[in-house]
């Protein structure tokens, strides 16, 4: 079967976390 939505929007959460914290540390510098 397919993911729930909940899983699924669980994912895109996790997805955008990590993409706001890869900004971040381009930011300070750290990449």
């Amino acid at each position: 079967g397919e993911p729930g939505a909940k899983t699924l929007w669980l994912g895109l959460q996790r997805v955008m976390d990590f993409a706001a914290g890869l900004r971040y540390a381009r930011q300070i510098g750290a990449v």
